[in-house]
């Protein structure tokens, strides 16, 4: 009958409500409880969002990989007179390994889009067919403002990629903010398999590592401070990151590494890896010490010599000590010929031959 009172199925005796009416105070209940559920939700949610951002960046993967398989999807092939070949890069099948691997003809480069401007490592497993020269990992274009990273293999200087020693630079975006790295006396040879690892901590250092891999050894690793690179130029290389050489501009792809050289993985991380992580990535035991290149003696003749020469013997000295001291060193020795030198030296790199 109109009017009786009757009990809400699940509310208890406590709630009740005229038949046919929904009463007002039950009606506010509902509300209520309905936005306090909403609210504990949300609340849950919050949590869940405050652990994922705390989740350490160790556990975060690669944000780039190729590792061997038949085709490279992240990549794009640039031609050397900067002409883009829009099929999927394809890759051939190693007999030694049963993997695939990339091979480069002399003629071209692989590209791929790379925004990280902060920590980062990047990593490329390569074996050349002739003797090592040319760019293996770039994010650079020579123009103020561009300007990035660019590493591979020099002879007399870290920009000049005509010769067999590990070496590269690193930038803010302008010329007056290159931090190079030469690896002088390391001479890398063809039929060898490397992995070819850079790690970059924004206004700490900038750091390469080659490895052996058929014997696990560390035939390179050398470090540089860059206080001043707090990041990389947002538009530094037009945000491509080149193997294989670098991507001067449109029309234009230079320092290409030899035809033949071969390529088995790349792998790119938004961190810069410690070396602990650097071990497990390459298999190494962790008693394996990075070992540093051996100390070297740097000469310098305010006279006869040549800031482009390696300065490492009398012969081919470097002309300034600022040149010397900044490829030296710790524990490198430098030998300042008599003369006259109008410079003003600062001395930017500390620490001993162990550290």
């Amino acid at each position: 009958p109109r009017g009786k009172l009757a009990a809400l199925p699940g509310e208890g005796t406590g709630v009740r409500r005229t038949a046919g009416k929904p009463d007002r105070l039950l009606l506010a209940r509902r509300v209520e409880m309905e936005l306090k559920n909403r609210g504990e939700t949300m609340k849950k949610w919050s949590v869940v969002f405050g652990v994922l951002a705390f989740i350490p960046a160790a556990w975060a993967g690669p944000v780039l990989r190729w590792d061997g398989t038949e085709t490279i999807p992240q990549f794009r092939r640039f031609d050397a007179a900067g002409k883009q070949d829009q099929a999927v890069p394809a890759a051939v099948r190693d007999a030694e390994t049963g993997r695939f691997r990339y091979v480069f003809d002399g003629r071209s480069l692989l590209a791929a889009s790379h925004k990280l401007n902060g920590a980062q490592t990047l990593r490329v497993q390569v074996r050349f067919k002739a003797p090592p020269q040319g760019v293996l990992l770039a994010r650079n274009r020579p123009a103020e403002g561009v300007r990035g990273f660019e590493f591979g293999f020099s002879g007399r200087h870290h920009s000049d990629f005509r010769g067999s020693s590990p070496a590269g630079f690193i930038s803010d975006g302008y010329a007056r903010g290159i931090v190079g790295i030469l690896g002088t006396g390391i001479e890398c040879r063809p039929g060898v398999r490397y992995e070819y690892i850079v790690r970059f901590e924004p206004g700490k250092f900038c750091a390469v590592t080659v490895i052996d891999r058929s014997s696990g050894e560390i035939v390179y690793g050398g470090s540089v401070p860059c206080p001043a690179v707090g990041a990389l130029a947002e538009k530094a290389g037009n945000r491509l990151l080149c193997v294989g050489g670098r991507r001067s501009h449109s029309r234009l792809c230079e320092y290409l590494v030899p035809e033949g050289t071969e390529i088995f993985g790349i792998t790119v991380w938004d961190r810069a890896l410690t070396i602990p992580e650097l071990r497990r990535e390459l298999g190494l035991p962790e008693g394996s010490a990075v070992k540093e290149h051996p100390a070297a003696v740097r000469f310098v003749d305010p006279v006869s010599g040549d800031d482009a020469n390696a300065g490492i013997s009398p012969e081919k000295p470097f002309r300034s000590i600022g040149r010397a001291v900044a490829a030296a060193a710790p524990g490198d020795t430098v030998k300042l010929a008599p003369g006259i030198y109008f410079e003003q030296v600062n001395i930017l790199r500390g620490g001993t031959p162990e550290a």
